[in-house]
């Protein structure tokens, strides 16, 4: 009996997912096996094995929660990864970085950016700025009076004190307590370093992952840029395989947009185009996409008379959306919907503002052009505010 007690406590305890696929379902179990080429899960049916290549994503049921304030280092690499770490030096072109399951050395050429500060929503917002403009050299950012400064030079060796800095030939020991970040100059071809799949951890970092497997009840996996490391898998909160084989069409730019008010004037002001253009992830108000209560991350708003003309990339088979008038002006709303596809005709119906939300699904093999008019109602254009949320194309 004690041996039987014992042997329980030593087990791991499962890990409970949620599973779902390209094809919308979604599978409850605990995890039982993980690499680059298979899912195994134990469900209440029984052991279900999924390829990963129809996978979207894996999403634990009952996450830890991780620390909740940001006073800790923010390490941003080349391929996207942006992680969270407990200390930063470095020596030559190599980087030291220290993780809750370790050390993990890797060349400076990887990394973009580290963050050493707590920052505030501004700060952060003059830190996003500094980073997108671009620059030809490293920067060293330095906060003074509450807002960021930076300077243009080459970033040496950083200790747990001092960082190294040259600036107009002039070699630099700056005390790492002023330094707010760094951010280096490294060109990196992003096609190289497409992950396979996203890692996501209770501590909020978001790793890359080209490779992976889960050995003893952790994920050991290697991110594009080469970086080996591992997890136990209940620090994983989710991994995310919908890279490439999902494509949202307000990520998209459209071939043309094509907007024509109800009653037409002489004028073409171009601020009424603009009002009435359609909004890309919100609704035309600005405000979170919302049908029949439910909030949307991910979608089209269109006015009518609005005619939206996208060329597809290759390689995707279904169009998946959920349509319906926005909750902001419900029940009013009368549009016609109709969608085509290298000019045939893919769905054609009226949608009003009493209606129950729309799913939408459709084949899109061989289709080029993919054209959306959001056409007058019976009401004019009175309260035409159309929703086109999580419209994706998938392979």
């Amino acid at each position: 009996m004690w041996a039987l007690l014992i042997t329980s406590l030593l087990l791991p305890t499962p890990v409970e997912i949620d599973v779902k696929t390209l094809d919308d379902k979604t599978i409850s179990g605990s995890i039982v096996g993980l690499d680059t080429g298979r899912l195994t899960l134990k469900t209440s049916m029984g052991v279900e094995s999924i390829a990963t290549d129809n996978l979207l994503s894996i999403t634990q049921k009952h996450p830890k929660s991780g620390p909740e304030n940001d006073s800790v280092i923010w390490i941003d690499l080349s391929d996207g990864s942006a992680v969270k770490s407990k200390s930063y030096t470095t020596k030559g072109n190599l980087a030291e970085i220290a993780f809750d399951i370790g050390v993990v050395t890797l060349p400076t050429k990887t990394i973009n950016a580290v963050r050493f500060n707590t920052a505030t929503n501004s700060l952060k917002e003059e830190w996003a700025n500094i980073r997108q403009a671009h620059p030809q050299s490293d920067l060293l950012v330095i906060q003074k009076s509450g807002s960021l400064d930076y300077h243009e030079g080459v970033i040496g060796d950083v200790s747990d004190k001092i960082v190294q800095f040259t600036l107009n030939d002039d070699s630099l020991r700056v005390k790492r307590s002023k330094v707010f970040g760094l951010i280096y100059y490294n060109v990196t071809e992003q096609s190289q370093l497409s992950p396979t799949c996203w890692v996501t951890l209770s501590n909020g970092s978001r790793w890359a992952a080209k490779t992976y497997k889960l050995m003893e009840q952790a994920l050991h996996w290697t991110t594009p840029t080469g970086v080996s490391t591992k997890y136990p898998v209940t620090d994983i909160t989710k991994i995310d395989f919908s890279q490439g084989k999902v494509v949202y069409l307000s990520d998209l730019t459209p071939k043309s947009t094509n907007w024509l008010p109800y009653f037409d004037t002489a004028e073409k002001s171009r601020y009424r185009r603009e009002f009435f253009a359609p909004s890309y992830d919100f609704n035309l108000s600005g405000e979170p996409l919302l049908l029949d209560k439910k909030r949307y991350q991910k979608g089209l708003a269109v006015h009518s008379h609005t005619k939206i003309v996208y060329k597809l990339p290759d390689g995707f088979r279904r169009f998946k959306a959920t349509v319906g008038i926005d909750d902001s002006v419900r029940p009013k709303g009368n549009v016609r919907l109709v969608i085509t596809g290298n000019k045939r005709i893919l769905y054609n119906s009226i949608i009003t503002g009493s209606d129950a939300p729309k799913e939408l699904e459709f084949d899109i093999v061989g289709i080029k052009n993919l054209s959306i008019l959001v056409d007058f109602g019976k009401d004019l254009d009175i309260s035409d505010h159309l929703d086109l949320c999580e419209a994706r194309l998938v392979k």
